[in-house]
């Protein structure tokens, strides 16, 4: 739940969760203690994709203009 408060983009109208964080809403998730630090969820994927057993690929990254695709 946080992260699709902290990602969704609230100046566009109907739009859905993306990457992008919104800096005011990071500000007080972190002050209230319910995120740690920006990138550091991203950083977790990547390193979870790097030591699992499968070797998945990593995502697909598509910055559309409007929002970043994952």
């Amino acid at each position: 739940m946080a992260n699709a408060v902290a990602h969704r983009d609230y100046n566009l109208t109907g739009a859905r969760v993306i990457i992008k964080r919104n800096p005011i809403l990071m500000k007080v998730l972190s002050k209230v203690k319910y995120v740690e630090e920006v990138g550091e969820g991203w950083d977790r994927i990547i390193e979870e994709i790097k030591n699992h057993l499968l070797k998945p690929k990593k995502p697909k990254i598509d910055d559309t203009g409007l929002s970043v695709l994952v």
